[in-house]
């Protein structure tokens, strides 16, 4: 059974990694890149992310960016605006995750369907957080803004003198969209270790070979109404493990992309002893 939150449904955006360096550097994005930002790998590949933020949030992003990685969120949904290569700003719907050694993100144009997005968000800031009984709890919160501007939320910093949190283990594959068994086409190392997975001679294969047969169906259906809805998806299945030769019970967050889907994967627990959750916050443009 899956979780969703339904984000901007007129789709253009693109998929970008990056390391877990305090500079966020740019490790990969997706051809579709030029298509929302104007810039194709190339030109990013090394560069830190935040030097595209737009300068007067810059430092609310970075932030942000900051919790999401040392709190090991598995997605966290923030809009904000980045610079354009054309020299313009562009309206960003941002959805970030860490996965273990790398943070995985999803950039969709925020400025196409933008009136949904606004009336979505005019009057409610929602943080949904997942129970140790699995169960979704949901906090809502009047937000208030002149006209039709958002104020910038900013974050709470964590303590200095808490350490932060080591990451869970956790592994990423990006998955076709359009091939019916969902083709792998990249798999990050930790797949070995997590999941007992190759992640060099999995590319190729169906993601849904990986999954215990009495649950493909469910699977397949949350994934098909996470890709019709652009959602974000919290599903819970059993992998099929080749190493273990066991089925090993796994969470994960699903981010849905024109370029292929996002599986951020990690093992289920029965009770979250820390904040591992998908947490939706929103971290906007202060004028």
């Amino acid at each position: 059974m899956a979780y969703q939150h339904v984000l901007n449904t007129r789709k253009v955006n693109c998929i970008y990694i990056y390391d877990t360096s305090d500079e966020g550097r740019i490790l990969y994005c997706s051809e579709s890149s030029v298509d929302v930002t104007g810039y194709a790998l190339e030109e990013v590949r090394g560069q830190s992310g935040y030097s595209f933020v737009e300068s007067a949030t810059s430092q609310v992003i970075r932030e942000a960016g900051s919790i999401i990685r040392d709190e090991d969120n598995m997605a966290t949904v923030m809009y904000t605006n980045v610079k354009h290569k054309d020299g313009g700003l562009v309206p960003i719907e941002a959805v970030t995750g860490r996965c273990y050694d790398i943070v995985v993100s999803v950039l969709t144009r925020a400025d196409k369907g933008e009136p949904q997005l606004r009336a979505r968000h005019a009057t409610l800031q929602r943080t949904f957080t997942q129970q140790c009984d699995g169960t979704i709890t949901t906090q809502e919160s009047p937000i208030g803004y002149p006209s039709e501007k958002v104020y910038a939320k900013q974050p709470t910093k964590p303590s200095p003198n808490i350490k932060p949190i080591y990451p869970e283990p956790a592994a990423c594959m990006i998955v076709d969209r359009f091939t019916r068994r969902l083709t792998i086409q990249f798999a990050t190392k930790s797949c070995e270790s997590l999941l007992g997975v190759n992640a060099k001679k999995c590319i190729g294969l169906p993601f849904l070979s990986y999954i215990d047969l009495e649950e493909v169906d469910s699977v397949v259906s949350d994934l098909e109404t996470a890709k019709t809805n652009n959602s974000v998806a919290q599903i819970h299945f059993s992998f099929l493990s080749p190493q273990y030769r066991q089925s090993l019970p796994v969470r994960a967050a699903v981010f849905c992309a024109n370029d292929g889907i996002i599986i951020n994967v990690r093992l289920a627990k029965d009770c979250l002893e820390r904040n591992e959750n998908l947490v939706f916050l929103k971290y906007l443009q202060k004028n």
